[in-house]
């Protein structure tokens, strides 16, 4: 399970937010050593819009590669549960692709 919480102060008059994600994550393949993991996870992810309070909550599904010790490449897909905002705002759905690199390690 994986969770994160984060306030976004921002300026040039627009809104602060709180960010929240919780999702789970299953592998698919056996663990081990050096790592070559395929996981799925399934999550919901929101921010509430602090100075007009709205809410935007996301259901989502993905998968994760991970391809070493320093490299993950990922794709998921989300859909609105509930939406805060006007009609012209509203998304159908929202596809997501990426990949994630350790750049510093720290070595102990």
């Amino acid at each position: 399970m994986y969770g994160e919480v984060a306030y976004n102060f921002t300026s040039n008059g627009l809104p602060d937010n709180l960010v929240y994600n919780v999702a789970f994550v299953v592998p698919l393949l056996p663990q081990k050593y050096p790592p070559n993991q395929i996981n799925l996870n399934i999550g919901l992810n929101g921010n509430f819009i602090t100075e007009v309070n709205n809410n935007n909550l996301f259901v989502s599904s993905g998968i994760q590669w991970i391809v070493s010790k320093t490299a993950l490449f990922e794709t998921g897909i989300q859909f609105p549960l509930i939406e805060d905002v006007s009609d012209g705002q509203k998304t159908n759905y929202t596809l997501t692709l990426g990949t994630r690199i350790l750049i510093f390690k720290i070595l102990k």
